[in-house]
């Protein structure tokens, strides 16, 4: 979860790192942005570095406010750093750093603020004498363009493209969502449009999660939407999403559920066209069922 209580924050660090806040993990963090913030805010240290991509006013105040209380050093996106362009070509800079035409291996682009982050962190711990050797402005070039994240916008086939990503609360899906519009032309913007590519969606989710939020974000964009589980007490009823889905979006994209994970990802293969996408996300349990299964 990161934050306060997270086991992480039991170390010592030269620099801490907080990306985007959103609504999760609310019975643990809180019911507000606000007060996520104060409990991700417990990683900062006196003295030492703080960066964050956060740029939501109500987040972003809290966390300066925080750092400055702590006697922190604050380092915030589009203040202290800043990118532009796009994941082919991804430029940094700072008060003292400008990097242009970098390559990001990593699609989307929430991860050229990430990318942004880690440079910035990097850069200061250069300056701080941190490791044993100097990263160099070629070591930071070939890091981001060979990275590689299971479970995040993840390309595991082709002819239907097959996506894998954990997105797990609406922000996340939000994310998701931009990534295939942006990686894909022409994703279904609304379904039922010939012109559009077949969008299939594979879902499970935590029934703890605002998987409202999540299906309705998802069947904006889906022509198929296939209900699924994952092994545990803690994934959500596939029948309750269907019920819910029917119930609140117009128009509805076509229905199917299946209680295999591994059954709903064959059905979105064999449905879908060569030129479409398949999308599979709602929970890092799902994920990994999925990578298991494909790997035995």
């Amino acid at each position: 979860m990161g934050g306060r209580f997270d086991a992480t924050n039991a170390t010592a660090p030269e620099i801490s790192i907080v990306t985007n806040i959103a609504l999760d993990h609310q019975q643990y963090l809180g019911d507000t942005i606000q007060k996520i913030a104060i409990e991700k805010a417990g990683i900062i240290r006196a003295g030492k570095a703080f960066v964050t991509t956060d740029t939501n006013p109500t987040s972003r105040e809290v966390l300066e406010k925080e750092c400055i209380s702590k006697g922190g050093i604050f380092y915030g996106l589009n203040s202290e750093f800043f990118v532009s362009g796009d994941n082919a070509n991804l430029n940094f800079y700072n008060n003292t750093h400008n990097l242009t035409n970098l390559t990001l291996s990593l699609k989307g682009r929430h991860q050229l603020y990430n990318a942004g982050a880690a440079i910035q962190a990097v850069l200061l711990m250069n300056e701080i004498n941190a490791m044993d050797k100097e990263v160099t402005e070629d070591i930071i070039r070939h890091g981001l363009s060979h990275t590689s994240w299971q479970g995040r916008f993840e390309i595991i086939r082709r002819d239907p493209d097959l996506i894998l990503d954990s997105a797990h609360n609406p922000a996340g899906i939000q994310v998701l969502i931009d990534a295939v519009k942006d990686y894909y032309p022409d994703p279904a913007c609304s379904v039922n449009k010939s012109n559009n590519k077949h969008v299939t969606i594979v879902f499970a989710v935590s029934k703890d999660k605002d998987w409202q939020t999540m299906v309705s974000l998802l069947s904006k964009i889906a022509s198929t939407f296939i209900f699924t589980s994952y092994k545990g007490e803690r994934s959500a009823k596939p029948h309750i999403m269907v019920d819910y889905l029917k119930s609140s979006c117009v128009p509805l994209p076509d229905i199917e559920v299946f209680e295999s994970p591994a059954m709903a990802v064959k059905r979105a293969i064999d449905i879908t066209p060569a030129n479409g996408v398949i999308i599979v996300t709602g929970s890092i349990f799902l994920i990994g069922e999925i990578k298991k299964e494909m790997q035995s």
